[in-house]
């Protein structure tokens, strides 16, 4: 990738296991001019860093959800992430960021695709925040997770209803008016 944009840097935030071999692999490819390993980050250190990103690169294996790129999208910023688990479910490639295989030049791919048009990214930036706001805020989830509820557990539904109507006539109010 340095290779096409000489330009570019990669901040890697998170700690693990493979952060040495990282490490080490860095220094031996001679990239470390371009490459920072920051650790573990949160709150606002991780929010400027999502802002002043071009884009945010989520290279998993294996993603069931993908916070990270609901993060990315809520500072307004596209994503490159693997087509895996939960992320080829919410992820619209070309949309809001580019779904890319788990495997080097696929990843590659999609980085410089961001770079080749920074508008188009920006845009699919703003389209990655709206649709966090819209499809993923906590009245979205709480909605869909009562559903979920209701449609496995509907005697329990009742029964939950039932206790709450009792409760408000021996209080006098009521949540329903």
């Amino acid at each position: 990738m340095l290779a096409q944009r000489a330009d570019a840097r990669f901040a890697l935030v998170g700690d693990g296991p493979l952060r040495a071999d990282l490490e080490r692999r860095v220094e031996a490819l001679g990239v470390g001019h371009a490459v920072r390993f920051l650790g573990g980050l949160g709150g606002r250190h991780l929010v400027e860093l999502f802002k002043s990103a071009d884009c945010v690169c989520v290279p998993s294996r294996s993603e069931p959800f993908g916070m990270v790129v609901l993060e990315a999208w809520a500072s307004g910023v596209p994503v490159v992430a693997t087509a895996e688990g939960g992320l080829r479910e919410f992820v619209n490639h070309g949309r809001d960021g580019f779904q890319v295989e788990p495997h080097p030049a696929s990843i590659s791919w999609g980085i410089l695709e961001v770079f080749s048009d920074f508008g188009k990214a920006r845009e699919m930036g703003r389209r990655g925040r709206r649709k966090a706001e819209v499809h993923f805020n906590w009245d979205r989830i709480a909605e869909q997770t009562e559903r979920v509820y209701r449609e496995v557990c509907p005697e329990e539904e009742a029964l939950a209803y039932n206790s709450l109507r009792a409760l408000e006539r021996s209080i006098g109010h009521s949540s329903f008016a």
